[in-house]
């Protein structure tokens, strides 16, 4: 189940995230002389006046770049030698952060004078510019512009793009090289589409632990010693992107989001990689453990969402109310006199046995069921399957524990 969760998350997170790095969803416009162009607005927020423009135009070659302004991670790694950038000799175009996946290209391209000023010039326009190229398409992206901007830059910025993208078609044209089968750029976008899957699919799999019915004997351990191997995974994972991307810009791009999302997106991936190579692979038959029910308890959960602001009450309630026809009036009751449990009410049930493992330092609680809890007595002897661990972690599921006696 965690895998098809985790499939799906990657298919939605790898559309969604490669049609933003592809410039996502940009209608096209008729333009004049037949040169139509591609135009996205979009309020930076209900409270702002201000937009996101998205201004560009289609390409006869195909193309990967993007020019924006360096920051600070870029050049921290390009002080440590892990990325390169194309220098142009021009000191105002190399503060620019300038990414390519075909440098020799990129690098002819940025040698005219005549794309330098038309960068200079769009860089002039606003103060959060970028100017991107991905495969048949050229645009410029203008973040949180005042209401009159595109009227007054809209034929400066398209004469701007026209003029780089007839020259780099030229550039393209006359450059004779074998392109690979998947360009640096794509490769970039599928690895950070991954990084935030990691993330996502991390998080989706510890919720389905933390409502699931395994149970780790000793969970402490366990993650003290998956957690270890976190850095073991990261400097794999960036080995992994240095030998798909080489010493490219585009490398400090995915680098940049491993350590924002998908450094994070490990430490939740590798336990739960890790609670699963535990559980499923081969490994020794369970334990048989003998346990008398010490004692059971109930309670009412309930919890209430408004907006943003979620309110949660628990109720213990009595071994009398826990009885089966008892416990429904009283939740009933709760409903009435509370609005939160009116809003939502659930029972939950706990059977508890003294520690029965060597692994175990306080009492084992089992989250039971209904009829689990309406079946057992206190004293009722059950038998409690408790497996070794493919890893050396001893492990339990909870639906295995029955009533009965027959183990140690």
């Amino acid at each position: 189940m965690v895998l098809l969760v985790y499939l799906a998350v990657f298919a939605i997170v790898f559309f969604i995230r490669y049609r933003s790095i592809s410039g996502g969803s940009m209608s096209l416009q008729a333009g004049e002389a037949g040169r139509d162009h591609y135009l996205t607005i979009s309020p930076v927020s209900k409270k702002s006046a201000n937009f996101n423009i998205r201004l560009g135009l289609p390409l006869d070659e195909k193309l990967f770049f993007k020019i924006a302004p360096e920051g600070r991670l870029s050049r921290i790694l390009k002080s440590l030698g892990v990325a390169e950038e194309f220098q142009t000799g021009d000191s105002k175009t190399d503060a620019l952060l300038l990414v390519s996946d075909d440098p020799a290209l990129f690098e002819d391209l940025m040698q005219s004078p005549q794309i330098r000023t038309a960068i200079d010039t769009l860089s002039a326009r606003h103060g959060n510019i970028k100017l991107r190229a991905f495969g048949h398409r050229l645009w410029l992206e203008a973040d949180n512009t005042p209401p009159d901007w595109l009227e007054k830059n809209r034929d400066t910025v398209l004469a701007h793009l026209w003029e780089i993208a007839d020259i780099a078609a030229k550039k393209a044209q006359m450059s004779a090289r074998a392109a690979p089968l998947f360009s640096y750029a794509q490769r970039a976008a599928f690895l950070m589409v991954l990084h935030a899957t990691l993330l996502t699919g991390g998080i989706a799999g510890f919720v389905a632990y933390s409502t699931g019915d395994i149970e780790m004997m000793n969970m402490p351990r366990f993650l003290m010693a998956t957690l270890a191997l976190v850095p073991l995974a990261a400097g794999l994972w960036i080995v992994l992107l240095t030998m798909c991307l080489r010493r490219s810009m585009w490398l400090v791009l995915a680098l940049g989001d491993f350590i924002l999302i998908g450094l994070a997106g490990l430490i939740f991936s590798v336990p739960l990689l890790s609670l699963e190579a535990n559980r499923r692979l081969p490994q020794a038959p369970p334990t048989l453990y003998s346990q008398p029910l010490l004692d059971k308890s109930c309670s009412v959960h309930c919890r209430r969402k408004r907006g943003k602001n979620t309110t949660t009450r628990t109720y213990d309630l009595t071994p009398a109310e826990c009885r089966a026809g008892a416990r429904d009036a009283k939740i009933q009751s709760l409903k009435r006199s509370d609005s939160v449990c009116g809003y939502s009410a659930s029972m939950r049930y706990k059977l508890r046995f003294a520690p029965f493992h060597a692994e175990q330092d306080k009492p084992y609680v089992l989250q039971a069921s209904a009829a689990q809890f309406d079946a057992g007595q206190r004293g009722d002897v059950y038998d409690i399957p408790v497996y070794p661990g493919a890893l050396g972690h001893a492990w339990l599921d909870e639906e295995e524990v029955r009533r009965g006696g027959t183990g140690q």
